[in-house]
């Protein structure tokens, strides 16, 4: 899919490759510091280990921004809630990195990352045998990270791959998607926002707002 034209020259929104690893990597490491994400802290291998999961991973889907051989920006996104999935995937590098910081653990973000998706499914078991009513199971899928060039936004490349994605997840037969931005980070909230992302309180910390964005199953009406 064609999404602008910058200098003349087309680009294009579609999948990773393998042989992206690299750039997507530098793309990653360009755009975040250690303390806006939480992965730098876990140091290079970890990042480069836990982009070569997104690459390969069933469950998992980047969409690039390309400009002839170029990556202007990306989106990664898996079937479901990535942070536990990418850590056991990554465990090697992230054990390592955590031998080096082990403080890193007891970090809020950290908990909360890694206690959500198995709390939610805890509290379903146990709604099943104590005879409550759970609520219904919904599919969700989870938008990790998004990042585009310094000279690559304000073209509409961000909405772009932002709503590709929505349509990849909406095609895996996700009810919900969500996603997490720094309370500093304006331009990204925004970005959210107007795709229809509306925050979820219960979920936001003093750092970080969660959002989520309710979908139609393919072919519905969406007016």
């Amino acid at each position: 899919m064609q999404a602008a034209v910058l200098d003349g020259h087309p680009v294009w929104i579609g999948p990773a490759r393998l042989e992206d690893l690299d750039a997507l990597v530098d793309l990653h490491l360009d755009s975040f510091s250690k303390e806006e994400h939480f992965a730098l802290q876990l140091g290079h291998p970890f990042i480069r280990e836990a982009y070569g999961w997104l690459l390969t991973s069933p469950e998992t889907e980047v969409l690039v921004a390309r400009q002839e051989d170029r990556i202007l920006g990306f989106t990664a996104f898996c079937n479901g809630y990535y942070n536990v999935p990418m850590l056991l995937a990554c465990r090697r590098t992230v054990t390592r990195g955590l031998l080096r910081r082990p403080w890193l653990a007891l970090r809020p973000e950290w908990l909360m990352r890694l206690v959500h998706p198995p709390w939610a499914l805890l509290k379903r078991l146990a709604s099943s045998v104590l005879g409550w009513d759970p609520p219904p199971h919904r599919k969700v899928a989870q938008i990790a990270f998004t990042a585009l060039r310094p000279e690559a936004q304000g073209h509409g490349l961000g909405a772009a791959l932002k709503q590709a994605s929505i349509e990849v997840c909406r095609t895996w037969g996700a009810e919900l998607v969500v996603t997490g931005v720094r309370r500093d980070n304006h331009r990204a909230r925004l970005l959210n926002e107007r795709a229809g992302f509306v925050e979820d309180p219960r979920q936001s910390t003093r750092r970080l707002i969660y959002l989520r964005l309710e979908l139609k199953p393919p072919g519905a009406n969406r007016s």
